[in-house]
């Protein structure tokens, strides 16, 4: 049995029990590590003077939305296959990792997937470090990098 659970089961006699609580509040809170809030809902950012939409969902599809032209979801046609997108999430990487993973319809065959590290400013501020010219992860984020992209949640 841990220490401290021995004093929190059994009496202590009254001159012991604020030091043992203050003790106790201490190290819970000192556990609690940084919130990392849900990314599920619809982000928008600005990049080159076109304003784009990236929209995650509950069951796990991402959609890139640019000027009204939707990419990706649940289903979409792009060279005569019918595709989706699914995103998966790493919360416990450092940095925390995102890959954009597209697949076909038909087999579940994954094509090629898109690789990202992400962090959460705020619940409505979400920044993402995206690698467009290979597969290999960013390992850093980099404001000034062409890769790095700020997001705001919308809904």
């Amino acid at each position: 049995m841990h220490p401290i659970f021995k004093y929190v089961l059994y009496p202590i006699p009254m001159m012991k029990t604020i030091p043992l609580t203050f003790l106790f509040t201490l190290l819970y809170f000192s556990t609690i590590t940084a919130q990392d809030y849900s990314i599920v809902g619809t982000w928008q950012a600005t990049m080159d003077n076109e304003t784009g939409k990236f929209i995650f969902d509950k069951k796990g599809y991402a959609t890139i939305d640019q000027g009204g032209e939707k990419i990706g979801g649940k289903k979409y046609k792009a060279k005569g296959l019918a595709l989706k997108v699914v995103y998966e999430l790493n919360p416990t990487a450092d940095p925390k990792t995102l890959d954009f993973i597209i697949k076909k319809i038909e087999d579940d065959l994954e094509i090629t997937r898109m690789v990202a590290i992400y962090k959460f400013v705020n619940e409505k501020i979400l920044i993402l470090n995206l690698n467009f010219s290979s597969t290999e992860r960013p390992e850093r984020f980099d404001p000034d990098s062409p890769n790095q992209i700020v997001l705001h949640k919308m809904k």
